[in-house]
């Protein structure tokens, strides 16, 4: 059971994952930090979380466990596990920001955003989503993606930077990263 409701305890078991995800949250933030200013949209809030996030945080930088499993290495023609297996564990760096230009209902009609709005909208998004892209790019040619407290990982991988579609207002950019874990 999670702790709720007491003073949890700062041990726990199997923190790999939490510490990679942790790192590169704090990484990409960092890097994010001095571009995203709170003059015209207010903080940026950064969390570990699973699954596909909370996606009532409009302003959010998360990075979220997707899953791990087995490399085809790993796991021998009769479905064995050999002695050492390597997990390949995906995560998800999400970044999320609001005030993207919508459609107004107004006086019995729709109206579309201002065209120069949504352009100068798009600038900003495009150089935060760049931005978290390179320090990922970045993180990955000086073998930094996964924190020094992890040992072992054989292999790191950066997928490519995905738009999110507008929803609500809501605009942002999702990167994958990859990361071969001897859980063995």
């Amino acid at each position: 059971m999670l702790p709720t409701g007491c003073t949890p305890s700062t041990e726990t078991c199997c923190t790999d994952a939490f510490a990679i995800a942790d790192h590169l949250l704090t990484s990409v933030f960092d890097a994010l930090n001095g571009c995203i200013t709170e003059a015209c949209g207010g903080a940026l809030v950064a969390y570990v979380t699973l699954g596909q996030g909370d996606d009532a945080i409009p302003n959010a930088l998360t990075v979220e466990l997707d899953g791990s499993q087995p490399t085809p290495g790993s796991v021998t023609n009769s479905g064995m596990a050999m002695p050492i297996v390597i997990a390949r564990t995906q995560f998800t760096v999400r970044l999320r920001e609001s005030g993207w230009p919508m459609a107004v209902a107004a006086n019995n009609g729709i109206h579309p955003p201002d065209p120069v709005e949504q352009h100068n909208a798009a600038r900003h998004a495009y150089s935060h989503g760049e931005l978290m892209y390179r320090q990922l790019l970045s993180m990955r040619a000086n073998r930094s993606l996964v924190p020094t407290t992890v040992h072992g990982c054989l292999n790191a991988v950066v997928g490519p930077l995905v738009p999110m579609r507008p929803l609500a207002g809501v605009i942002g950019f999702s990167a994958t990263v990859s990361v071969d874990l001897p859980w063995g």
